[in-house]
């Protein structure tokens, strides 16, 4: 019993040092691939499932050596606004609220990223809870946001991910602050759904294009990539039409969201001829909001679109799907469209 005892624990110890040893045997920094020898590259990865899981460990760990503060996201006052007590901002890139409420805070679990022309081109945030939803409008008026991007149901496996922060189609939501919030247009092509949503107050009016991918389960990954691909061209063509950052959210707001962003980053490097760097584009994100890209199967499914959108490139939609959407009354919908055009109104 002793002998076996002694064999099962020499065992792990060697699995152990094994794992340790193939970690150091890894460059640093993986190299950037071109555009060209990325199918190759790809072919390479995907069959070999060690060096995925070496690459995905050496990424986990230079993500360990990043030690940031999030001192203010930890504050008694601020943890009720936090979905997950292991997400939470970091100081450095948090978004700061300008306009404070009676609590005294201007916390909101919201990371700005950096994008690929290095400036802050992505707001990252938790699915807003019910207290914060006042939070999140707030930020998206202070932002000039006029992009929304979600990534999530608001139930999913009977489990809130997020609460509904916007009505129904055609429906108001009064908000406390005096903010009404309508949908005013909902267009369902299957996987995912394109809204219109307007802010408005006594003084000012703001429309939201609001984009949500609804077959993107928690910790997963979507079925196949020309569905994805088609969400990243939709979302990089509206992207296009404004300066102000993109929101973008999940449940936590780092794994599909941090796919996705990462998605964004790397499609626009094959539009400008770069060389495709998945593993320093994933550790960046890292930098501006802990464990963005949450699983080994999210960096294999950023490959895989990244190799596909390279062997089959979508072509130019010019604003248009390929798919038809799902949806009842027309005459209603191009009234709602014809009635908020304008981005920000005066009363």
């Amino acid at each position: 019993m002793l002998l076996v005892s002694v064999c099962i624990l020499w065992r792990k110890r060697r699995k152990w040092a094994m794992a340790k040893e193939s970690v150091k045997s890894i460059p640093l920094s993986p190299i950037p691939i071109s555009i060209k020898g990325f199918p190759q590259y790809y072919s390479e990865l995907n069959g070999d499932a060690e060096k995925l899981k070496h690459e995905y460990m050496l990424l986990t760990s230079k993500s360990n050596e990043i030690t940031l503060s999030n001192s203010v996201g930890v504050m008694a006052q601020n943890k009720k606004r936090n979905r997950y007590t292991n997400v939470i901002a970091y100081d450095h890139s948090r978004v700061i609220l300008k306009e404070v409420d009676d609590s005294g805070t201007d916390y909101i679990n919201a990371s700005y990223i950096q994008g690929f022309t290095g400036n802050v081109e992505y707001i990252a945030t938790q699915g807003p809870l019910e207290q914060t939803v006042i939070d999140f409008w707030k930020m998206v008026i202070q932002e000039n946001v006029s992009l929304i991007v979600m990534v999530a149901q608001f139930v999913e496996q009977n489990k809130d991910k997020c609460y509904k922060y916007f009505p129904n189609n055609h429906e108001n939501m009064e908000l406390a602050n005096g903010f009404t919030i309508r949908c005013c247009t909902e267009l369902n092509f299957n996987t995912y759904i394109v809204r219109t949503i307007t802010i408005q107050n006594e003084i000012k009016q703001w429309t939201i294009t609001h984009l949500q991918f609804t077959d993107w389960p928690d910790f997963g990954c979507p079925n196949g990539t020309e569905i994805m691909l088609e969400f990243c061209q939709l979302m990089r063509e509206y992207a296009e039409k404004t300066s102000a950052p993109i929101v973008l959210h999940c449940s936590a707001g780092v794994g599909r969201t941090g796919t996705l962003i990462a998605l964004d980053i790397l499609l626009q490097a094959i539009h400008d001829n770069k060389d495709i760097d998945i593993f320093n584009t994933v550790l960046n994100l890292r930098r501006d909001r802990k464990n963005m890209v949450q699983t080994e199967k999210q960096y294999l499914y950023i490959h895989s679109c990244i190799n596909d959108a390279i062997e089959n490139p979508l072509p130019v939609s010019n604003g248009r799907t390929n798919m038809e959407p799902i949806y009842e009354n027309v005459e209603d919908i191009k009234k709602e469209l014809n009635e908020h055009t304008i981005t920000e109104s005066q009363f």
